[in-house]
């Protein structure tokens, strides 16, 4: 009787049909509640901010008893500066002073221009002073602060390329009222 029902039931895997592909929905809770999968990453709707004043730099600040003195130098147009008084109109006001202690380049002023605000602080690209005279210096080989018409290293010699020039001292008075003989000499 055993070997009947065994025999039965062995074609029954023949009549069924193909297994089918599960749905994706069907794992979805598995994925989102895991713990060892990573959440996808979140949108990223923040916009960066901007600081309306980063053409501006600090040129100085000085505090006084209505308000802070404070000029501003501009990054892009170095001939360009607007000073800020106390008790004048300008378009920027003075919101904050942080000092910055010992170290002036370190302050920072809080500054409102029309309906926006920004921080400005020291350059220190722009606190340096450039003489005009600096650039020829270089190029004609000569120490910085050297005046241009003067001799110099221009052509490697002491004179300049011209002749030394006499100088003629004037002797003293010998006892007696005549004077002793002029003898030229060389520089």
């Amino acid at each position: 009787m055993k070997t009947f029902v065994l025999l039965c039931l062995l074609p029954l895997p023949l009549w069924a049909g193909a297994p089918k592909k599960p749905l994706p929905s069907r794992y979805t809770a598995l994925h989102t509640s895991s713990p060892f999968t990573t959440p996808a990453p979140p949108v990223n709707n923040i916009v960066p901010v901007v600081n309306p004043l980063e053409d501006w730099s600090l040129g100085g600040v000085t505090k006084f008893p209505d308000g802070y003195f404070v000029i501003l130098l501009n990054k892009k147009k170095p001939e360009e500066k607007t000073i800020i008084q106390p008790g004048m109109h300008s378009e920027f006001e003075v919101l904050e002073v942080q000092d910055g202690g010992m170290d002036y380049t370190a302050t920072t002023v809080t500054l409102r221009y029309g309906s926006s605000q920004g921080i400005v602080s020291f350059d220190k690209k722009m606190l340096t002073v450039k003489t005009p005279d600096q650039g020829q210096d270089k190029q004609q080989n000569r120490p910085p602060g050297f005046p241009p018409g003067l001799p110099g290293r221009d052509r490697g010699d002491s004179n300049n390329g011209a002749a030394p020039r006499i100088r003629t001292l004037v002797p003293p008075t010998v006892p007696g009222g005549q004077n002793a003989p002029q003898l030229p000499s060389r520089r």
